[in-house]
């Protein structure tokens, strides 16, 4: 996984610290990101009437009830309700829906085949009417609950993609930024979440509250901060989520495998970066962004860095190795270097060989002390 970035002060303390920065999504330049509206839809009629049993602090036929809502009960499994729950829709002290009954025995003995579907909708009508309600309720909640939750969330953006030029140009700071990849085998980037893009809002049912709380907390995760809109679908985003934003995470060092130098980067900047992470770890790999020259492609070409303590290393190996007589000319030196030593890094390295005795200087020509021909930078 990939994260671009521009070349500031705050990247290099990133770099040399082995650390992340999870951004509060406020800050992004998605105006929907993590604060678009959900598609809240209604839950199922199973849970309502364990939440309706709940709420009225009774407890009723559910089965039968889950059957009055759906229209599918039968005239003898309404009977059976009405012996045992009526009393809780219909007041029989008043006048109710079906006329005036002043007992539950007279209202059965007015029960019959064609008109029992009549009191089962109003009965329906009665729960429908506080499930109307509850889904308010719920939906305010859950409303809150988002806010509440996850107004501090930190989050940290990467790419699948290490060549993309829209992504050069508005993370990696016109390409004079950088690109790291980072291994997602490796904590915390295991832990990846890939953003899904579509034209409308997610969905969110109702049901999927009622889950356990580890999973509820995923779901939301997912909903709220894994959604975009399919214009951002170029950036085939994956996130890493943090439960408190604007802080730093450290990462562990060889988890950084690589780099890639935009088209544009400051030679003087890549040098830097090149020397903090060579130091840390000696495995990672440099690679230039360079364009193809066929097509409308960027293509990594990969870059050979030596630390300063690496140049000197080889000057002073190919000095012992070359000159068994131990006496040479600047001149015959430069001929045999290979070309990543620079001059400016080669006249370096001659003067603190003399300054630490590695070599003594008689006019133009260099000698290697007897004592000095074994040491090992």
């Amino acid at each position: 996984m990939y994260k671009y970035s521009s070349i500031s002060t705050q990247t290099l303390r990133n770099i040399q610290l082995d650390q992340i920065y999870f951004n509060h999504p406020i800050n992004f330049n998605d105006p929907f990101d993590t604060f678009q509206e959900l598609n809240i839809t209604n839950f199922s009629d199973e849970n309502y009437i364990t939440l309706y049993c709940n709420y009225i602090k009774r407890e009723l036929d559910k089965d039968s009830l889950i059957k009055i809502l759906n229209n599918s009960i039968t005239e003898l499994e309404f009977m059976k309700f009405v012996k045992k729950d009526i009393d809780y829709f219909l007041d029989f002290s008043f006048d109710n829906q079906l006329g005036l009954f002043k007992s539950k025995e007279e209202l059965l003995n007015h029960i019959t085949s064609t008109n029992y579907l009549e009191l089962s909708n109003i009965i329906r009508d009665v729960i429908l009417g506080t499930k109307n309600k509850i889904d308010l309720s719920l939906k305010k909640s859950f409303s809150n609950l988002r806010h509440e939750k996850y107004s501090n969330i930190g989050v940290c953006c990467f790419s699948k993609s290490f060549d993309n030029l829209l992504m050069w140009s508005h993370y990696g700071d016109c390409h004079k930024g950088i690109c790291l990849e980072f291994d997602d085998s490796i904590e915390p980037f295991s832990k990846g979440r890939n953003v899904i893009y579509e034209n409308h809002f997610p969905s969110i049912n109702l049901d999927e509250i009622f889950c356990n709380d580890d999973e509820k907390d995923f779901l939301l995760v997912s909903k709220l901060l894994s959604y975009k809109s399919k214009d951002w679908i170029y950036e085939k985003e994956i996130r890493l989520i943090h439960n408190e934003a604007n802080t730093c995470y450290k990462y562990p060092t060889e988890s950084l495998k690589s780099i890639y130098f935009g088209l544009k980067v400051d030679l003087t900047d890549r040098d830097i970066i090149c020397t903090i992470l060579k130091e840390k770890n000696p495995a990672i790999k440099f690679f230039q962004m360079e364009k193809n020259l066929s097509k409308y492609q960027l293509e990594p070409v990969e870059l050979e860095y030596y630390t300063p303590k690496d140049i000197k290393n080889i000057i002073f190996q190919i000095i012992i190795n070359s000159f068994k007589n131990v006496v040479f000319e600047l001149t015959d030196l430069k001929k045999i270097l290979p070309p990543i030593i620079k001059e400016e890094a080669l006249n370096k390295c001659i003067d603190i060989f003399l300054n630490d005795g590695f070599l003594v200087k008689k006019g133009s020509k260099y000698i290697i002390p007897e004592n000095m021909k074994s040491s090992i930078l």
